[in-house]
């Protein structure tokens, strides 16, 4: 299994008005964003981290795979039966923990 990766404060929530575009020319207007997450993904080169940007311990964190296929109005759910990673002890402000795929 690969090593688990932990690091403090390597990444930084920017609101969308603030980020970079990715297209040439000016970005369209829009309303600043004044909410700040509680978690979210960041991405580093090839490597994906769950940031927990609380003050609170999360006991635990797990991944999994899912999704849905749709045919007419017929729904099929589609998900792991287990785990494919599972963390603990989350619980330090700032905590950016590496997402692990096989």
């Amino acid at each position: 299994m690969p090593e688990h990766i932990r690091v403090l404060n390597k990444f930084e929530w920017l609101p969308p008005e603030k980020r970079p575009s990715r297209f040439p020319g000016p970005k369209p207007p829009r309303k600043p964003e004044t909410r700040k997450p509680v978690f979210f993904v960041a991405r580093d080169g090839d490597d994906l981290y769950f940031v927990n940007n609380s003050t609170e311990t999360l006991n635990s964190v797990s991944t999994s795979t899912g999704g849905c296929q749709t045919l007419d109005d017929e729904v099929m759910t589609i998900s792991s039966a287990k785990p494919l990673y599972f963390y603990t002890h989350m619980k330090l402000l700032n905590l950016d923990k590496k997402i692990l795929f096989s």
